[in-house]
């Protein structure tokens, strides 16, 4: 009987409290890893590739931005991601294709001209861009507020879901005065 009256409690408590077990085990799930990101790698459709042998248009993309690594703030304090760098490229017109929708291309880009960042290597495989069009790159740059200037030029290929890959993209220029 005991056991029995301890179930129904625990069944009331449960039912009760359903929204806040829900947000707590929510909340437990959920890992904070410093710096990451989201990439998403571009599948290739077994299906599509049998069917599909037209690749898509050359990417129209330009350089957003570049955000180089920095040091501590003034009060001394900063993050674990102080010393990574960005440059995000953005997709200026759409990628057409016969087959694969805009949002289900893969893009690769490729050093060019120039020398990049040595700690800046290329993905082995195409990715998405992010819902916003965009393509970020990342790499250690050094946690301090000095930095080399960069000049270096890159080119990106869209995939499609069948693999086929696009003609290279106009060159992109990635240029960063440094800060010395």
């Amino acid at each position: 009987m005991q056991t029995t009256t301890n179930a129904l409690a625990e069944a009331g408590f449960v039912k009760r409290n359903r929204l806040l077990i829900l947000i707590l085990v929510t909340l437990a799930t959920l890992v904070a890893y410093p710096c990451s990101s989201i990439i998403i790698p571009h599948k290739i459709d077994p299906n599509e590739k049998q069917l599909d042998n037209f690749p898509p248009s050359p990417p129209h993309m330009s350089l957003l931005s570049v955000q180089r690594g920095r040091g501590l703030g003034p009060d001394g304090r900063g993050s674990s991601c102080n010393d990574i760098g960005t440059i995000i490229l953005k997709l200026d017109e759409v990628t057409q294709d016969d087959r694969t929708p805009p949002d289900k291309m893969g893009y690769l880009w490729q050093v060019k001209d120039g020398q990049p960042p040595s700690e800046l290597e290329p993905l082995p495989r195409p990715v998405r861009l992010s819902v916003d069009g965009l393509l970020s790159v990342w790499w250690v740059d050094g946690a301090t507020d000095e930095q080399e200037p960069l000049e270096f030029s890159v080119t990106v290929t869209a995939f499609d879901l069948a693999g086929n890959p696009s003609q290279p993209s106009a060159s992109i220029q990635i240029r960063h005065p440094g800060n010395k």
